[in-house]
């Protein structure tokens, strides 16, 4: 698998092509149990305070890092946040025009189809839009 390949993978954005093992953080891959997103759980994933990010009932937002791998090749790094008391996760917007790069936002699709995929909502909540590239 190229890393084409896996940037086509991300870019489709299916949950349901992914398993998730939450006990682990993992979400692995269903056509290649070689590809995998981990999410992290150390001291990195810490307190957020940008406004989109905390103007929701529950005002707790946290940075959370996720790496792609393939094999045992880091292939893809990406911060994302935690709102909502991690009622979903959600991408980092342009904060001049609060918009989610289209990329990102569908990797966002395949983090928060572990849990409900309440994305778009979350979104719209925080007055985040996609930019389509």
């Amino acid at each position: 698998m190229t890393y084409q390949d896996i940037l086509n993978i991300l870019r489709k954005g299916d949950s349901f092509d992914w398993l998730y093992f939450d006990n682990l953080g993992i979400y692995t891959y269903k056509n290649d149990v070689n590809l995998r997103i981990v999410r992290s759980r150390d001291e990195r994933n810490t307190p957020f305070n940008e406004p989109w990010a905390v103007g929701h009932p529950d005002r707790n937002a946290t940075r959370v890092f996720f790496t792609v791998y393939y094999g045992q090749s880091p292939v893809y790094d990406k911060m994302l946040v935690d709102v909502d008391g991690y009622r979903a996760t959600l991408p980092l917007p342009d904060l001049t025009t609060m918009q989610v790069p289209f990329f990102e936002y569908q990797f966002a699709s395949i983090i928060n189809g572990s849990h409900g995929n309440r994305l778009d909502e979350y979104l719209r909540r925080s007055g985040l839009t996609i930019r389509e590239e």
